[in-house]
């Protein structure tokens, strides 16, 4: 072998293992401004040689993801100081920069430059070379997140136990001191009693502050259990009623408790723990309402869908409401707003919340937290579902056969019907079970108002098949194939005066989900619906 085919080898074998261990190789001719992507595993820099316009082309790819916070390039990114950087440091320099691998995708890589020794000429030759550290990267990250967390969790938990010796020596000085105020009052039993009140008050304070610190502990060692046994809904609100109600009275408040259960009240589930989760927020409401003040306990049956019942319970008061901040770390343990209580160790250590929602989520639900409308108190929602206890609830098949037990809040439908009175009708049944209804009157305008919808607008699409301009059948295969995110996924239910078997089988061909018959059955309408919202 001579000596250039051995050099050409040796060049080979040293490009193939550069290759190997660098994302990016980079040949560039600083003085006529040329370069040579000797190799690349990415796509938005492919391999090319004798390419012109390095320092355009550098900007381009090294320097787009690398702004730094005060909307300047940094070094590798002034080639002319870089340059003299190189010179002054032994000809290396190395740095931290994100690339752009795919579109808008940037990941992070180890970058080194080199002056490469030049014996043909004086033009000033530079090596790039670039390594993939992402993953490095992300770790980093994730510990410094990590790291910050924890340090919030310690200073929260700091904070937890500042107060918990001031909300513990609260009650415990006050029960001194009217125990010292009733000895020597002896024989004035109208003293004597009021101190015996406020005793009562500031144990059962303890007991609860007590509860919820022990509560918190099983939640944390994960020793939460679920007593799933027969039971009624409607039972727990009532023996919870009578407490709140004398509670009320002696704050000059309203307090009312409405149940829409549609007579469905025996259920398989943790009473206990509902009952917990009630208690803590109604509890929390009465915290912060004023005098003539309003505190609200609502429950609704929203659907049966085969054997479990699902429920809306709405705790609502007319407190401070909170803002954006208050509302995002409300449910974080050892947390408590800045909204003021009546009383000043009534406010807790702010496990109540966190508490509540823990127990929710156990239960397999969800719970959120929002100002009512005008920003006149605050609202929480707490989504659960049941089994139902078919054995001691001889109504259920009439329940579940009944649409008017059906409700559907927060719910939007799009109605594509031709005919004003049908959509009409059809909108009247819909908002009365507490549906948002649009109306698209051909099928052009469904596919358009379904297209121009964000994510999740839709829970479902009412498909009049007779559409005029694009039928409905038409319209559902426009949909099915349309490049929204919901596009495969929406329900979709036709509607028909077709009765033949024919048509219905073309209708589930082009996507539609179910069918109904016009004139349309109410029951048979909310029943086709509950399936799928």
């Amino acid at each position: 072998m001579n000596q250039c085919a051995l050099d050409n080898t040796k060049i080979h074998q040293l490009h193939l293992a550069m290759s190997n261990m660098y994302s990016l190789v980079i040949s560039v001719n600083y003085t006529k401004d040329t370069y040579s992507v000797l190799a690349s595993k990415l796509s938005t820099i492919p391999v090319a040689e004798d390419k012109k316009g390095f320092k355009s082309s550098a900007s381009k790819y090294f320097c787009s993801c690398n702004l730094d916070d005060s909307n300047t390039y940094p070094l590798f990114c002034d080639f002319d100081s870089l340059i003299a950087h190189l010179q002054n440091n032994k000809g290396v320099y190395s740095f931290e920069l994100k690339l752009e691998v795919s579109p808008s995708i940037c990941n992070w890589f180890e970058g080194t430059y080199f002056i490469v020794d030049n014996y043909e000429n004086d033009d000033l030759i530079l090596l790039l070379l670039f390594k993939d550290i992402n993953d490095k990267k992300l770790i980093e990250e994730n510990l410094k997140d990590a790291f910050k967390a924890t340090e919030i969790a310690a200073k929260a938990k700091t904070d937890f136990l500042s107060r918990m010796s001031q909300d513990l020596r609260t009650p415990i000085n006050l029960i001194v001191s009217m125990i010292d105020i009733a000895r020597n009052s002896i024989d004035d039993k109208e003293k004597v009693m009021d101190c015996l009140i406020k005793m009562d008050i500031s144990s059962r304070y303890l007991f609860q502050l007590i509860d919820n610190v022990l509560e918190m502990s099983e939640i944390e060692a994960g020793k939460f259990n679920i007593d799933n046994r027969p039971f009624s809904i409607r039972d727990v609100l009532e023996e919870l009623r009578p407490a709140y109600e004398e509670q009320a009275v002696s704050k000059d408040i309203d307090f009312k408790v409405l149940i829409h259960n549609h007579g469905l009240n025996n259920v398989i589930g943790d009473a206990f723990r509902l009952k917990q989760i009630i208690k803590n927020l109604v509890s929390n409401s009465f915290k912060y309402v004023p005098i003539k003040g309003h505190v609200t306990i609502e429950l609704l049956l929203n659907k049966v869908v085969y054997n479990r019942a699902f429920f809306s319970l709405i705790i609502e008061n007319d407190g401070p409401s909170l803002d954006e901040n208050q509302i995002d770390r409300l449910f974080l343990p050892f947390e408590m707003g800045s909204i003021a209580a009546p009383i000043s160790f009534s406010r807790g250590l702010g496990l109540g919340l966190s508490i509540c929602k823990n127990t929710v989520e156990l239960l397999g639900g969800t719970i959120t937290a929002s100002n009512t409308p005008n920003n006149s108190g605050v609202k929480f929602e707490v989504e659960l579902s049941f089994e139902l206890d078919e054995n001691n609830m001889p109504d259920t098949l009439e329940l579940l056969a009944d649409s008017a037990y059906i409700r559907f809040p927060e719910s939007r439908i799009l109605v594509a019907e031709e005919d004003q009175q049908s959509f009409e009708t059809i909108k009247a049944l819909l908002e009365n079970r507490g549906i948002k209804v649009d109306l698209a009157i051909n099928g052009m305008e469904a596919v358009k108002a379904f297209e121009n919808s964000p994510p999740d607008y839709y829970n479902l699409i009412l498909m009049n098949l007779e559409l005029p301009l694009m039928s409905g059948l038409d319209a559902t295969k426009a949909i099915r194939n349309s490049f929204h995110e919901n596009g495969a996924s929406i329900p979709i239910i036709a509607m028909t005066v077709n009765v033949l078997e024919q048509n219905t089988m073309l209708a589930l061909q082009a996507g539609v989900n179910d069918h109904i018959l016009k004139p349309i059955d109410v029951n048979r309408l909310f029943t086709a619906l509950k399936n799928y919202i």
